[in-house]
């Protein structure tokens, strides 16, 4: 498959744009072309454009500021929303091929704008923030597994989608995937908007590496031979389905029933940290693999999640829920903040603690005073 060509729509043209797709094609994995736009571009003209472009060129997915109304020399009388959903009805009506689109902004903007406008998240496949410290690598990765994972939903048939047997996805909670059992036809962007959103995004099916090592008890920092364990439980563990190549992430399942094989039939869930690693190191031969002890402010070491704002093991126990903008679906799990989290005081920009569990931290700061 050649590189991933994207088309490029900002109502901008400075060197901040110049300097993104320069940050993008310097990778030399992806291809990302400014679309040419005009002054006072209409609706339909810039979506004939778009249209055309991907019809004619072989483009494969859609970069899009936000904010095509701001104070660009190209600015336009309308946002990414509605030609973000223009070109989802397109796809839809199988009038245009069905492509990532990816959303790129200020920090910002993204702010004022986009976290308060919820309706239009679903239309976007990925989104990050322009900026001097974007890290390309990251970027690049998740545009080419878009591109590369779209064409794999057309068929929808979620063994391939997810790379698991049948067998294996019935065992399942049937809430998860009943939907995509039903018979009824799905689009791919609605295939792609529940294993980004639904699986890869949250915890809970799928768990990141830090929570992996977390649940296996062990300090990544202090643990020299962490990647080598990585490298011998991926092939049990690691999600191979589609974004695989963007998101790496690991099945929970998998975590709890190679535990349980390895440990003589004991739950990871019932051992703390040492005795976990114990078992670790006994049954792979690395000594080099070191247990996790509590945060500060923190005594225990069951742990089975990471402190969002320290990405440090934490039990969920002796955590604080954080607030989260949408309803978690069943088989999501919270995420957690912990004391030091917030006794520190650094992670106002990213992170909001449910109300309630600030008021439980701020009885507890005083308990603790006492």
């Amino acid at each position: 498959m050649s590189i991933p060509h994207y088309i490029y729509i900002d109502d901008e043209k400075d060197d901040s744009i110049t300097s993104l797709i320069h940050g993008l094609n310097d990778t030399q994995q992806v291809c990302v072309e400014l679309l040419n736009l005009s002054h006072g571009e209409t609706f339909d003209s810039l979506t004939d454009k778009i249209r055309l472009s991907v019809s004619s060129n072989n483009v494969n997915g859609i970069l899009i500021d936000l904010c095509l109304n701001g104070e660009g020399e190209n600015r336009l009388n309308f946002t990414a929303a509605p030609v973000a959903q223009h070109i989802r009805s397109l796809a839809s009506d199988k009038t245009l091929q069905s492509l990532p689109i990816i959303l790129c902004s200020t920090d910002e903007k993204l702010k004022r704008t986009y976290n308060t406008d919820k309706v239009s998240h679903d239309l976007y496949d990925y989104k990050f923030v322009k900026g001097q410290d974007i890290k390309w690598e990251k970027v690049r990765a998740k545009m080419c597994s878009l591109v590369e994972g779209y064409p794999i939903l057309v068929d929808g048939d979620l063994t391939t989608i997810l790379n698991l047997s049948n067998e294996e996805i019935k065992d399942f909670d049937s809430r998860i995937f009943d939907r995509f059992i039903s018979g009824k036809d799905h689009s791919s962007h609605e295939y792609a908007q529940f294993i980004i959103k639904d699986l890869l995004q949250h915890p809970g099916v799928l768990i990141k590496e830090k929570t992996l090592a977390a649940r296996l008890g062990i300090d990544i920092d202090q643990s020299p031979e962490w990647f080598k364990l990585l490298e011998i439980l991926k092939p049990s563990l690691q999600y191979t389905g589609v974004f695989a190549s963007g998101w790496q992430r690991f099945w929970s399942h998998r975590l709890n029933d190679l535990f349980k094989r390895i440990s003589g039939g004991a739950s990871w869930v019932s051992l703390n940290a040492e005795e976990r690693v114990k078992i670790i190191v006994k049954s792979y031969g690395l000594n080099g693999i070191k247990p996790a002890a509590p945060l500060k402010f923190a005594s225990s070491s069951y742990f089975d999640t990471v402190c969002e704002a320290t990405k440090k093991p934490l039990d969920s126990m002796e955590g604080y829920e954080v607030y989260e903008s949408y309803e978690l679906r069943p088989w999501q799990d919270p995420k957690y903040i912990s004391f030091l989290g917030i006794a520190q005081d650094t992670y106002h920009d990213k992170i909001t603690v449910k109300e309630s569990e600030l008021n439980r931290f701020k009885i507890n700061r005083e308990d603790l005073k006492k």
